[in-house]
């Protein structure tokens, strides 16, 4: 079934970029293109009459300072790297900072087959990138959360109920996102495989309900834990501070001087405390002398 060219008010047909042939066609200016990423929404006849909207130009660059960000941390993780604990710790954000340079790579390299929502590897590499970034997030956070729950035993109940109920939350969303976040690429399976177009819509508008509830949920625990690092500054700031950092550390090494420091200032009030009392122990001792002395010289007179 044919279809006229998609037109806007203010751009007409096709676009400020494209000319509308035969009043079924677009076809586009030179670096200009067919949104055809994600395409679940636009129906298979309509696809070439819709607006000339990507300039590949500007796709090459996002592509481009991807693939250079992406390969610069890399190179910077592995480089800090001192030993297998740490390289244990980084294996996450590297597995997906990897993706993000496979993904760029393919896409540079081939602009008109890498695309969004039809090329599997490429959508999969995307979503997968994305996962590991919110699982090394979550990790993080949690791992902060759990050293202000182990510091600061005086914390309100109010605050410490929000950090465990965050806690929690982070636990399960290791869950929900390596499950909700997968149906990115089963959307361009269903699309491109199964030739599903409203399975795949289906599938991306789950993803993206949940995509749009991990933003929230991020707003959520950064209010939260603004809240929980004042409530702990507090505490702090009066002394009611339980650290469990390794010896060696710069917290305890903050703690160890901050002790000391404590313990020196005792010293110095003790020995203050008893030289004021050895000077008024002798003036009296002087004093009573004195007086002693000066009854005898009276009573001798007499």
């Amino acid at each position: 079934m044919s279809t006229s060219c998609l037109s806007l008010s203010s751009s007409g047909p096709c676009g400020h970029f494209g000319i509308c042939v035969n009043s079924t066609l677009c076809v586009c200016d030179p670096g200009w293109s067919h949104g055809n990423e994600w395409s679940f929404f636009v129906k298979p006849d309509q696809v070439e009459a819709s607006l000339c909207n990507i300039n590949t130009s500007i796709v090459l660059a996002q592509n481009l300072f991807i693939f250079i960000f992406s390969a610069s941390a890399f190179l910077s993780i592995v480089a800090s790297v001192m030993n297998m604990k740490q390289l244990k710790r980084s294996v996450v954000l590297l597995v997906g900072l990897s993706f993000y340079i496979f993904m760029s790579m393919y896409r540079i390299i081939s602009p008109k087959d890498a695309l969004f929502g039809r090329n599997i590897l490429v959508t999969f590499l995307f979503s997968n990138s994305f996962l590991m970034y919110s699982l090394e997030s979550i990790r993080v956070f949690n791992k902060y959360l759990t050293y202000l729950s182990k510091s600061f035993i005086l914390a309100s109940s109010r605050v410490r109920f929000q950090a465990t109920a965050l806690l929690w939350l982070g636990n399960c969303r290791y869950i929900f996102d390596t499950v909700f976040l997968q149906l990115i690429w089963v959307s361009a399976v269903v699309y491109s495989v199964l030739e599903n177009v409203s399975g795949a819509r289906l599938v991306i508008r789950i993803s993206l309900a949940y995509s749009a509830f991990i933003y929230v949920n991020s707003a959520l625990l950064l209010v939260v834990s603004q809240q929980v690092i004042k409530d702990m500054k507090e505490f702090a700031s009066a002394g009611f501070v339980k650290t469990h950092s390794k010896p060696g550390s710069d917290i305890s090494n903050m703690v160890a001087k901050e002790k000391t420091e404590s313990e020196t200032s005792q010293r110095q009030t003790s020995a203050t405390w008893k030289l004021n009392n050895v000077e008024g122990f002798q003036r009296r001792y002087y004093s009573s002398r004195s007086m002693f002395n000066g009854v005898r010289k009276r009573a001798l007179i007499k």
